[in-house]
C-alpha cells in the first residue's frame, strides 16, 4: 500500500486521489517520453545531460532508475547516509506532466527533493543514502551510483532499433537471394527456388521498411530524407537483377546506423 495513513490509498485504483483534473494516471512505468515531458526537454540527449557531468542530477544514475521503474501511486522512501533518517511519499503526476511526490494530505514536493535527500552527501560515511521504491510491481532498492537503466535506454533512443532490425533482415534475405542466384547453374531448381524465396522476402522487408519510415515521419521522428532513402532503397532492392538487392539493403542499413551522425 503506497501510504497506509492515507485512507484514499486503501482503494487500489485511487492513484489520482479521485481528482483526474489535477493528476494524471499514465499506464505502466514512467517512460522516457514522460520523463522528457517532466523535465521540459525535447530530446533524449538533453535528458541524459541532466544526469551527466555538470547536470543537476550528475552522479545520481540510481534516481534515474527509480524514476523509470516508478508509476503513479508507488511509494518512495529516501534515506540519509546514516540509514536512520528518511522521508516517504507517493509518486503522482500533475496535469502538466510534472512528476511530484505526495507526502500526505496532498502536500506535494518536487521529486528532486527526494533525489537530493537520498543522494550523495559529502562528509558522511558512507557518503550515499538509499532509495526504496514499493509498488504494485514489487520493490526496488537503489543508491545514487547503482543505476544501470540509462545504459539500457541509450541504444534505442539514439538509434531506431526497429528500422535497423528490418534492415538486418533485408540484408540477410538479399545476400541469401544473391547466393541462390549465382548457384543456379549448379543447383538449377534449388537455386531458382532460393532466389525466388529471397526476393519475396525482400519485398516483404522493403514494404515493412517503407511503412515504418512513413510511420516515424508522421510522428516527427524521421526526416523527409529518411523517408526518401527508404523508398529509394526499397524500389531499387526489389529489382530482379544481380548485385542490386544486396547493395540497396546495405546502403539502407548504413544510412540507419549513421542516422545519429549525418545531418539529414
Amino acid at each position: 500500500m503506497p501510504e497506509p495513513g492515507n485512507a484514499l490509498d486503501y482503494h487500489r485504483y485511487a492513484y489520482v486521489r479521485f481528482n483526474p483534473l489535477k493528476y494524471t494516471d499514465p499506464s505502466g512505468h514512467y517512460s522516457v517520453e514522460e520523463l522528457m515531458q517532466h523535465f521540459g526537454v525535447d530530446s533524449f540527449e538533453a535528458l541524459m545531460a541532466l544526469f551527466g557531468e555538470g547536470g543537476p542530477y550528475a552522479g545520481n544514475s540510481g534516481w534515474y532508475d527509480i524514476l523509470r521503474a516508478a508509476q503513479d501511486g508507488d511509494r518512495i522512501t529516501a534515506t540519509l547516509p546514516d540509514y536512520q533518517t528518511s522521508i516517504s511519499g507517493s509518486f503522482v503526476r500533475t496535469g502538466e506532466g510534472r512528476i511530484m511526490i505526495d507526502m500526505g494530505y496532498s502536500h506535494l514536493v518536487p521529486e528532486a527533493e527526494f533525489a537530493r535527500f537520498g543522494g550523495h552527501w559529502v562528509g558522511w560515511s558512507p557518503e550515499y543514502g538509499m532509495y526504496h521504491l514499493q509498488g504494485v510491481n514489487g520493490e526496488r532498492w537503489a543508491t545514487a551510483t547503482s543505476g544501470g537503466q540509462m545504459l539500457s535506454d541509450i541504444p534505442c533512443n539514439i538509434w531506431d532499433c526497429v528500422a535497423i532490425g528490418i534492415d538486418l533482415a533485408a540484408v540477410g534475405y538479399a545476400y541469401t537471394s544473391e547466393a541462390a542466384f549465382w548457384s543456379t547453374p549448379v543447383t538449377t531448381i534449388g537455386g531458382a527456388a532460393g532466389f525466388t524465396y529471397g526476393k519475396l522476402a525482400q519485398y516483404g522487408t522493403a514494404a515493412a521498411g517503407v511503412g515504418w519510415a512513413e510511420y516515424q515521419f508522421q510522428r516527427g521522428k524521421a526526416s523527409s530524407a529518411d523517408l526518401w532513402v527508404a523508398r529509394a532503397t526499397a524500389v531499387t532492392g526489389i529489382m530482379p537483377l544481380p548485385v542490386i538487392g544486396p547493395v540497396a539493403a546495405t546502403v539502407q542499413l548504413a544510412w540507419d546506423i549513421l542516422d545519429p551522425i549525418h545531418p539529414w
